[in-house]
């Protein structure tokens, strides 16, 4: 039974060393944050467990979050879902910027606006995500339908998700504006 189980925790760490090698290869690569926000949501869900996983970035033109990808979410809605910056849960986490752990039951009277959900949580992490200079919004994982109850290791792999998406946000920003330099250049 004890090699059973270093032989699962080596598996595990072999899923997890893979992902983040992915995940570090998508920051290099990927052209759009979209694109690289769904590899995010994706490697959330199957590392963690959970079944759902969303992200929500800051428009500061509108003040709202807004849902830029989710992976494993049944409600369409949830996808472009635009949430005031003090709302609900994953407002709480933005305005706030500390990670958040909530396992059954959750004390709704802790967010402002709380939006009920389809099904009841049984757990969920939210980290915010910080740039060098700026709140650049949300990642969040849900566990709805298992026994699963998310703990401060996961919300570790969770803030490491956080900085490559941080990085990545920040690359491909600065390289927008680099874009609008040279286009700028061009025409003079």
């Amino acid at each position: 039974i004890n090699d059973r189980i270093r032989i699962d925790k080596l598996h595990y760490k072999n899923e997890l060393l893979v992902s983040i090698l992915n995940l570090l290869k998508a920051v290099v690569n990927e052209q759009k944050i979209e694109n690289f926000l769904d590899i995010v949501t994706e490697n959330a869900c199957k590392l963690l467990k959970v079944n759902y996983s969303s992200c929500f970035l800051y428009n500061e033109k509108t003040k709202l979050l807004e849902c830029i990808s989710s992976y494993n979410v049944s409600n369409s809605n949830i996808l472009n879902a635009k949430i005031l910056e003090k709302s609900g849960i994953i407002g709480f986490v933005f305005e706030k910027m500390q990670p958040l752990l909530l396992n059954d039951p959750i004390d709704r009277s802790m967010f402002n606006d709380y939006i009920p959900k389809e099904l009841p949580i049984k757990s969920a992490g939210c980290i915010p995500l910080i740039g060098m200079n700026k709140k650049i919004g949300v990642l969040n994982v849900t566990v709805i339908d298992n026994d699963r109850l998310l703990d401060e290791d996961d919300l570790s792999l969770l803030k490491v998700m956080g900085f490559f998406i941080a990085t990545a946000y920040e690359k491909l920003e600065n390289l927008d504006k680099l874009n609008k330099l040279m286009s700028k250049l061009e025409e003079e």
